[in-house]
């Protein structure tokens, strides 16, 4: 039972130094640009922004991985399909996060419609659960709703609420699911160097400040570092550009912690 309580209160302490867990930034280009996500325009959108996917074309459906510190216990997996169509794009995500004792899952589906050749709204639904050894399970729902905008041809601004309502896991806990606003921006210095920053705000925690800059060092070869306050990490990564598939490898490091890998792979399939 001591063992049992131990895993479980390390489980949650980890937690507090990752913010929202399940809910939080998912894809390994956002980790090695400091975090930032909300102006991307990719795939792993569907998790971060859901007004951030209008502009693909085809469908796509991408695997992330992230081990925290690198434990085990700790692990976090990602699947995302985007399917355009003529009026909205939709995509889905399954987003799933722990172990046997302790675990957390959250399945969403966005819709994605470009208003408009510099304006795009999403709206996103989402069940969110968790789950505790000898406690059972407890989940709910928890909308979000995103905007991208491009005011000037180099400059993307995106915009995104998660559970504005500030709903609860309900039964057994009064926990409730991270609510958060985050606001960031892309801009494109030039064709082979981007800057990225962003402001996120956990309710009842300190904003945190997440920045990085994006080098193209070949067409096929991309580079980024980047870092965050609240918690404070560096992170760094690359991605490889294939003929079937975008690769990214990143790495973010927390100076107590220690060292998180982060993987993720998007694959197009052609229409």
């Amino acid at each position: 039972m001591n063992l049992y309580c131990l895993a479980v209160a390390l489980a949650f302490t980890l937690l507090q130094c990752c913010a929202q867990n399940i809910t939080g930034t998912v894809g390994a280009k956002s980790w090695m640009l400091g975090g930032t996500a909300v102006a991307h325009k990719d795939l792993w959108s569907v998790n971060n922004n859901p007004a951030a996917f209008t502009s693909l074309q085809n469908t796509q459906f991408g695997l992330y991985s992230e081990e925290r510190f690198n434990e085990n216990n700790l692990r976090l997996a990602n699947l995302s399909v985007v399917v355009p169509s003529k009026h909205v794009n939709v995509g889905a995500a399954l987003t799933y996060f722990g172990y046997s004792v302790f675990n957390q899952q959250k399945l969403g589906v966005s819709l994605s419609k470009a208003l408009g050749q510099s304006f795009s709204l999403g709206v996103q639904l989402n069940y969110v659960s968790t789950f505790i050894e000898q406690q059972g399970h407890a989940g709910n729902i928890a909308t979000a709703v995103g905007i991208l905008a491009t005011p000037i041809p180099k400059l993307r601004i995106g915009f995104m609420l998660f559970n504005p309502t500030q709903n609860s896991y309900g039964t057994y806990t009064t926990e409730k699911i991270p609510s958060y606003g985050k606001m960031g921006c892309v801009y494109d210095v030039s064709e082979k160097v981007a800057l990225h920053a962003e402001a996120h705000q956990i309710l009842n925690q300190q904003l945190s400040w997440r920045g990085g800059v994006y080098y193209a060092i070949h067409d096929a070869v991309h580079l980024a570092v980047g870092a965050a306050t609240q918690p404070a990490y560096y992170t760094f990564g690359t991605t490889l550009l294939m003929k079937s598939m975008k690769l990214d490898m990143a790495a973010s490091f927390h100076e107590v912690l220690g060292f998180t890998p982060h993987v993720g792979c998007s694959i197009p399939v052609s229409r």
